[in-house]
């Protein structure tokens, strides 16, 4: 048996403990807390906002816990399709978004790591720009590319935190991207075996 499948089944026996186990559920808390927190915080840029919809998450996942039947990879997409949704319902209250908003623009979270300030300058801005586009993308197309290229889910986990078949979920991305890069103003990807 490998390391993977040996955690994946002990993650597994802890699901199911968890629903009749208050501590079992407190160590699934333990153990999802900090992905699920830092997607929220990706999706909402406001420390508080993200705390408060991480609690929110984890009391939903509390409640249904009894009811969800499965493990790993399953379990995996339920807390996301519950982050998701929490996210998007905090975000539908527009004095809300339009704070994420100035949050984003002032804060310029990624890549804050370089010392020269002109370059974190660029940075803030670029961000800024690159999070209002996401910003008028849908929340469907939000929530997948936050899932795919911030929180680094596979499209196959992508594509069942979503409810969709991955070939769609595939279509959407592609898609959303392509918007993403027109309001970027970025030139289309070149692509293979296309001749100049």
């Amino acid at each position: 048996m490998t390391q993977q499948s040996a955690d994946n089944n002990d993650e597994d026996r802890l699901i199911a403990l968890a629903r009749t186990d208050r501590e079992a559920m407190g160590r699934l808390y333990d153990a999802w807390y900090a992905p699920i927190y830092s997607y929220c915080l990706r999706r909402l840029f406001v420390s508080d906002f993200a705390e408060d919809v991480t609690a929110t998450v984890f009391l939903q996942v509390a409640a249904g816990i009894r009811t969800f039947r499965g493990g790993g990879a399953g379990f995996r997409a339920w807390l996301y399709a519950i982050a998701s949704n929490a996210v998007n319902a905090h975000l539908r209250q527009s004095h809300r978004r339009q704070r994420v908003m100035e949050e984003a623009t002032r804060a310029g979270r990624f890549n804050e790591r370089h010392e020269d300030p002109s370059h974190r300058a660029a940075q803030r801005e670029a961000w800024a720009r690159t999070y209002l586009a996401i910003s008028e993308l849908s929340e469907l197309d939000q929530t997948i590319v936050t899932l795919r290229f911030l929180q680094g889910l596979e499209m196959a986990e992508v594509a069942a935190v979503v409810g969709l078949k991955p070939g769609a979920a595939r279509t959407r991305l592609c898609r959303a991207l392509e918007r993403l890069r027109t309001r970027l103003g970025e030139p289309p990807p070149e692509r293979q075996g296309e001749t100049t």
